[in-house]
Formats: structure tokens, C-alpha cells, sequence
């Protein structure tokens, strides 16, 4: 009995620390995924989209490898130290697709849950906010009005999500933030609109 005691308490700690090991390697190609996920997006904004592409691709491969790692240790599959890499790739597919004007790929074709995938799609609006920026400096009216119909489509769609919080608990806030983004692109598309009419009219009697 004795014997059998310590045996099973050594495999037991074998057990914990082999996946002390697993959980150390799934944090760090987590932070490794957020960060080139991230780059990416600022790339996209930026419109450095071959640079987006790489970091992109860089970061497809840590996903890849966090991948492998939840095929052998199930144990992790729903893990939030995974979570925030994974959203930020949603995130940065969406607007990849956004910008090059393709479909936007799903859940099951990027290859990630759906609960992090929304998470991810609710963080796109507050990008488009940058690019419409960007855009209403160079008075570009005509793309800046897409940007403004494309958030507040983020918006009446998420909007309508019916769920239990327990759910998916953090993604009511991240609606009321894409209201607020979109109430915010409203009012400078509108503002730019003014400004360039009476700019416009100025020129004219000069």
C-alpha cells in the first residue's frame, strides 16, 4: 500500500509538472500571437499591407503551434491564456479582408472557437475608426461613408445577439464600445462633410 501511495503521487506530479511546462509554452506563443496579430492590424491602418502580411502570416504560424499543443492536452481547449492571441487574429482577418474587399472568413475557416471569433469581430469597428480618420484628413469622402455604413453594420448586427453573459461575459461591453465608436464616426464624418462644403464655398468666391 505504502509502495503503491508513492507511486501514484509520483506520476500525479510528473502529470502537473509536464503540464506546468505545456501551460509556460501556451502563455508565451500566446503573447507571441497578440503581438503579431497587433502589428499586423497597425500595418493594415497604417496601409503597409505586404508588411500585414507578413506579421500575419508569423502570427498563423503561433496559432499553429498552440494548436498542436490542445490536440495532445484537451485539458487547455477553452483556456483563457489563449484567448487574447486568438481574438486579436480574428480581429486582424477581418480587417484583412475588409481592406482587400474579400469575404470575411468565418469561425470554422480560420479555425477558432466562436466565442473568441466575436470577441475579435467587435474590436474591428474601433480599427475602421482609425483608417476613417485617416481618411477624412485626405478628404476622401466617398470611402469614408463605407467605413461609417460598415460600423454601424458591426453594430445593428452585434446588437442583436441574444446571450447568457455567462456565455460569453465580456462581450456586452464590447458592444456598448462599438456604439460609442460608431456615434463617434457619425458625428466626424458629418463634421468633415460641413467643413469640406464650406471650404468649397470659400474657394469659390475667392
Amino acid at each position: 500500500m505504502k509502495e503503491q501511495i508513492q507511486s501514484i503521487v509520483s506520476q500525479l506530479y510528473d502529470s502537473f509538472r509536464r503540464k506546468d511546462i505545456v501551460r509556460e509554452e501556451l502563455i508565451r506563443y500566446n503573447r507571441e500571437l497578440t503581438r503579431a496579430s497587433g502589428l499586423a492590424i497597425q500595418n493594415f491602418v497604417s496601409n503597409n499591407p505586404e508588411k500585414a502580411k507578413e506579421y500575419l502570416e508569423n502570427a498563423l504560424s503561433y496559432l499553429t503551434k498552440i494548436r498542436n499543443i490542445i490536440e495532445q492536452y484537451r485539458e487547455f481547449e477553452g483556456w483563457g491564456g489563449i484567448s487574447s492571441g486568438i481574438e486579436e487574429y480574428c480581429e486582424a482577418k477581418i480587417l484583412e479582408a475588409i481592406i482587400k474587399e474579400k469575404n470575411i472568413p468565418t469561425p470554422e475557416e480560420l479555425g477558432v472557437a466562436e466565442e473568441l471569433y466575436i470577441l475579435g469581430m467587435a474590436d474591428v469597428p474601433g480599427e475602421l475608426k482609425r483608417i476613417l480618420l485617416i481618411k477624412l484628413m485626405d478628404d476622401d469622402l466617398e470611402y469614408s461613408r463605407h467605413l461609417v455604413e460598415l460600423i454601424r453594420t458591426f453594430y445593428t448586427s452585434l446588437v442583436g445577439i441574444d446571450f447568457s453573459k455567462g456565455q460569453i461575459s465580456s462581450l456586452r461591453k464590447k458592444i456598448d464600445r462599438v456604439r460609442y465608436v460608431m456615434e463617434q464616426a457619425e458625428r466626424d464624418l458629418a463634421t468633415s462633410y460641413v467643413s469640406i462644403k464650406l471650404r468649397k464655398a470659400i474657394e469659390k468666391q475667392d
